[in-house]
């Protein structure tokens, strides 16, 4: 395999096998973590990476015969439903476990006999996406076919005998040079390999997610605090049927050593279903409600959660849609010349301060039957797709002084269902840069080792998740 030297040398004297992905408890680290979803052996297991058409463009095996025949199974179901990612994330199929993720134009798809972890293979097929794209940019054919060793010696250092190995992507380009950077111009001109020679400093350590010897002049640290809503209302009432929030924090460490940082939020007992990276500290969250790490180099995910108390709406749209009753009929009883409604919707925002919404796009999908759409707003641009039957009126940044209003008239199909029968919805998109819909926000930053000055960046966002009024 296209391996370094340096780690054939050290699984010879020492397999990785004994150095597992995430171990119980790392020393000195008070780190807990679920070895049992992320360690089991995987003596027949595959991996395919297959195309828009389900040809395969790599394949690994871990075990005596490759589970081609799977592959083939999946793609005829995908074939079937249309596009795979229409079918269930994890699939059985006679002693074997299918899991698969759609990722830009490629699908991966792992493959194991007998019982798994489904979880964890998700997980580790994600993280192979994101590395894929971190050094391709993108994830396409094209990229996989024009990088296919690179593609390779990846997998190589990724999974190990069917386990994860080196999946954090500052160890990776340690060992694996990126293509396109000037080390990989040399490598081509003198012949050397694009491989590392040696493993990385701290690869063998408590902390093997960071670099060693990390020095930066300038050391400051970017938190992003990332909140979706999703929320369900009825039109006529304005009341909200079901909302939840969708939250991550995401981190830009560009710290010197190893530091240990230690963050409090505010409102983190409405925090549910919390997926931390592995760097932090499970006992410190659970005793103090406290997010100690010692954190990556680079951009990391440092946390994901949900919320559903307490939730915070921060805009609202008000569709409504009339039509009055029928004067003109034929024979049948149906219109002569069409249903004619009259449509209004209002927008506008609500407990936000001094706040702005910002990038508000409100979308009206309306009934296959509709023969004529003249609709005016107030604020914004309103455009119709005749072939998709939906209108979009981007409105851009809310303005405070006037509400804004998209008014005018439908015309439905007389040969189509009556209005009274039909359902209208709408849906809204936003960005408030700022603003936390669940309360959720950085409440102080710390160093606890190594302690010197760093500036600190926290940022508050909220967009639009799945925000829609039912009439």
């Amino acid at each position: 395999r296209n391996v370094s030297p340096a780690l054939r040398r050290v699984r010879k004297e020492k397999p990785f096998r004994s150095l597992p992905w995430l171990p119980n408890r790392m020393p000195d680290s008070g780190v807990r973590c679920r070895r049992s979803l992320c360690c089991e052996a995987a003596s027949d297991a595959s991996l395919f990476v297959l195309g828009r058409h389900g040809e395969q463009l790599l394949g690994k095996n871990w075990g005596s015969v490759p589970s081609t025949w799977a592959r083939d199974w999946f793609w005829m179901q995908a074939t079937a439903v249309g596009h795979p990612n229409l079918l269930a994330p994890v699939l059985h199929h006679s002693s074997h476990i299918l899991v698969h993720v759609e990722r830009g134009q490629v699908c991966l798809l792992a493959v194991r006999q007998g019982e798994g972890s489904p979880l964890m293979y998700i997980e580790l097929l994600e993280q192979i996406a994101t590395v894929f794209e971190a050094y391709f940019y993108e994830l396409n054919e094209e990229a996989l076919r024009d990088n296919f060793i690179t593609a390779y010696q990846l997998l190589d250092e990724l999974i190990e005998d069917g386990q994860p190995l080196h999946t954090e992507l500052n160890v990776l380009e340690e060992l694996i040079s990126p293509p396109g950077q000037i080390k990989a111009v040399i490598a081509a001109v003198t012949g050397q390999s694009l491989l590392s020679e040696a493993l990385p400093p701290g690869v063998l350590t408590d902390t093997s997610w960071r670099r060693a010897e990390v020095h930066y002049t300038a050391n400051e640290v970017t938190f992003d605090v990332v909140e979706r809503l999703d929320a369900t209302f009825d039109g006529s009432s304005s009341m909200v049927l079901r909302s939840s929030v969708r939250g991550s924090i995401s981190c830009n460490c560009n710290l010197s050593g190893t530091p240990q940082l230690a963050m409090r939020l505010e409102s983190s007992r409405g925090m549910d279903d919390i997926a931390f990276h592995r760097s932090v500290h499970l006992s410190a969250w659970e005793r103090e409600r406290l997010i100690r790490f010692c954190p990556p180099d680079g951009q990391f995910e440092l946390l994901t959660y949900s919320a559903r108390d307490n939730v915070r709406v921060p805009i609202y749209v008000k569709p409504s849609f009339s039509f009055p009753p029928i004067k003109a009929t034929d024979a049948s009883g149906r219109a002569a010349s069409g249903f004619e409604g009259q449509v209004r919707v209002t927008v506008g925002a609500r407990g936000i301060g001094a706040l702005t919404v910002d990038k508000l796009v409100v979308n009206l999908p309306l009934p296959w039957g509709v023969l004529e759409v003249a609709l005016v707003p107030t604020v914004g641009t309103f455009q119709f797709d005749e072939k998709a039957k939906r209108g979009q009126w981007c409105i851009g940044r809310l303005p405070s002084e006037v509400v804004p209003m998209l008014s005018g008239t439908i015309v439905l199909d007389p040969k189509g269902r009556q209005p009274h029968k039909l359902s209208f919805t709408a849906l809204a998109e936003f960005v408030i840069a700022g603003f936390s819909v669940s309360g959720v926000r950085v409440a102080n930053i710390m160093m606890e080792r190594d302690a010197y000055p760093f500036a600190k960046v926290v940022r508050t966002i909220t967009k639009a998740g799945h925000f829609q009024i039912r009439t």
